[in-house]
């Protein structure tokens, strides 16, 4: 133990736990080393700036790390050429990594009461103003080197994304920076595993969904085989792995391999409820681990091929092939996104054009959304552009303010605000972007009624996103309205989420863009006409909560107007009956139970 583990971290006081925790591993051998050092974080008197952990990055070594040596509480230790006072031989490679680190964005820590505290520690304007600046630039050098390593991958190719929208999505893509630190301590033990050897990271679930992260999941495809992904869809004791934090985590264990090579698997472990002890997360990783690749089944994600669901304990696990992993690797949450591996089935069917309604096969016609529409500003261009007014006023325009369920009750919506540009551009702005189709920027699924809502005149809001199709076209426009609120249209949005902490999650500007929708635009006119009349039939009907609208017993009867007869504008020859059973018996429990389940 003294010459094989090896550990850092920032705080003084967690070196002192850790060694106490190993020491008691075995309390009768008296150990006269330990290698944990504590890795300075902020300035010293010589105003020399250091990172904690991250000194790391780049193969550099901290110039100053205060070790736990036996009895003695901490000495300075030199390890730099420079000043050979006591010389420390780091490996230049780890067998094995494991990192709960940091998620937060440096400068996003610690502003409660008027607080701006840096790394969450660093209060002083001087020495945050310092530490910022070198972290910028260490952040900006891992962005550099993830970019390098993503240009290994045809990525594009992919991502099907069009040409002239090339450049605005790598620049969304390409930015790293709302990621937080864990994704420079992920790049960090890049760096440092050996070929062979193994990384084991607790993260934000957001890994798996987010833009920000969209770099490491190509640096984890074409450096690492992403052995598994293990997530939580346990209500009652948290979606989260971390103590220090209630929000949705997933702990991934990746092996370094360096080839890129399009072959292997991952396999993926939902949680129906945590571990409560040690002794059973090791049992339940045991069995894990002898069901990998012999009993679980794989989810074929390209060809659709599925069998039962592996269930372990209280976990279900599932494969998914490496070729699948970089078709998606614009947001791997797909591959986990239902409970019920069978909906996270049908949901990625969906996103390639295909209902499978019980057997009975409906294509229909998909598109990115960003290829047939152009969505509007986010809540932050908003404020930025405008400020809300209490009452109407010359230059003011109609807006939709607040997010409530009394919003969202109702399909059809009306502007309940004003809002006065700020700037002759904020005007230009508020006629390129206004639009009646309305999206939202954050869902609460257990008090969610519908998705999308089509408004009584062009309006932009502060918690939605306004869509505007590049055809103009009303009919269509209100088609799309139709579709997000389906069934099958929910599912993908679901699939796409960015899970912030369980049903509460987020869908970014990218999120809605790159999502597969129904193409209206390409639908005959007699069938824009039939949608837009079941628009105005079920437009000012009240929709209880998703959930309720489910209810497996009893599913609202608008829900199952819009979903039977939406699939039947789309395919007339289907059998009413059959579907109908289909959905009643089938879809609705399923779904009923997946939602049940993740909400509680």
């Amino acid at each position: 133990m003294e010459n094989t583990i090896w550990g850092f971290d920032a705080l003084r006081y967690a070196v002192h736990i850790a060694a106490t925790t190993l020491a008691l591993r075995n309390p009768d051998v008296t150990l006269d080393n330990m290698n944990l050092y504590a890795v300075p974080l902020g300035e010293d008197e010589q105003r020399r700036v250091s990172l904690g952990s991250l000194e790391f990055l780049g193969k550099g070594v901290p110039t100053t790390m205060l070790g736990y040596l036996g009895e003695e509480e901490s000495v300075a230790t030199k390890i730099s050429t420079a000043e050979e006072t006591k010389t420390t031989p780091l490996p230049k490679r780890f067998d094995l990594i494991l990192m709960n680190p940091p998620f937060t964005r440096a400068t996003g820590r610690g502003k409660k009461k008027g607080i701006k505290g840096l790394f969450g520690f660093l209060t002083d304007p001087a020495i945050r103003a310092d530490v910022l600046n070198v972290y910028k630039i260490v952040r900006k050098n891992v962005r550099d080197n993830l970019i390098h390593i993503a240009s290994n991958i045809n990525w594009m190719k992919h991502l099907s994304i069009p040409k002239n929208l090339k450049r605005e999505f790598t620049r969304t893509l390409f930015s790293i920076g709302q990621a937080g630190e864990g994704l420079l301590f992920l790049y960090l033990a890049y760096e440092y595993i050996k070929k062979g050897g193994r990384i084991a990271f607790v993260l934000p679930r957001n890994l798996l969904s987010g833009s920000a992260w969209f770099l490491v999941r190509a640096m984890l495809a074409s450096m690492f085989c992403l052995e598994y992904v293990i997530v939580s869809f346990d209500p009652e004791e948290g979606y989260n792995f971390s103590e220090s934090t209630a929000l949705s985590e997933t702990l991934i264990v990746a092996r370094r391999i360096n080839d890129g090579k399009p072959d292997g698997k991952t396999c993926f472990v939902c949680l129906l409820k945590k571990p409560k002890t040690a002794i059973e997360a090791v049992q339940l990783a045991h069995e894990i681990v002898d069901s990998y690749g012999t009993r679980s089944e794989e989810l074929n994600i390209l060809e659709y091929g599925y069998g039962p669901q592996n269930v372990i304990g209280n976990a279900i696990i599932y494969t998914v092939p490496k070729a699948a992993m970089l078709k998606n690797i614009d947001n791997w949450g797909k591959m986990v996104s239902f409970i019920d591996p069978w909906l996270t089935i049908e949901s990625l069917k969906i996103f390639n054009g295909i209902i499978d309604l019980g057997g009975t096969i409906v294509k229909i016609p998909i598109k990115l959304l960003i290829k047939i529409a152009d969505i509007g500003i986010d809540r932050h261009q908003f404020h930025d552009n405008f400020e809300i007014m209490e009452s109407k006023t010359p230059g003011c325009h109609p807006a939709i303010i607040g997010g409530g369920e009394e919003v969202r009750l109702k399909i059809a919506t009306t502007p309940n605000a004003f809002i006065l540009p700020k700037t002759k551009e904020s005007t230009e702005k508020y006629n390129q972007f206004k639009s009646n189709l309305l999206i939202p920027d954050r869902i609460r699924v257990n008090t969610a009624h519908i998705i999308s809502m089509y408004a009584s005149e062009p309006l932009l809001s502060n918690i939605f996103y306004a869509v505007k199709l590049r055809t103009n076209d009303s009919k269509a426009l209100k088609s799309l309205c139709l579709w997000l609120n389906t069934t099958w249209g929910l599912m993908t949005i679901i699939a796409n989420r960015e899970e912030t902490e369980g049903p509460w999650i987020s869908l970014k500007m990218s999120h809605w863009r790159l999502l597969p929708v129904l193409d209206v635009t390409s639908l005959p006119k007699e069938k824009l006409n039939a949608l837009e009349e079941l628009f105005e039939k079920i437009k000012d009907s009240d929709w209880k909560r998703l959930m309720e609208q489910y209810d497996h017993k009893s599913p609202q009867k608008e829900r199952l107007a819009l979903d039977l007869e939406f699939i039947k504008i789309l395919n007339p020859n289907l059998d009413e009956k059959v579907v109908g059973e289909f959905l009643r018996n089938n879809l609705y429990p399923r779904l009923f139970s997946a939602l049940k389940r993740w909400i509680g």
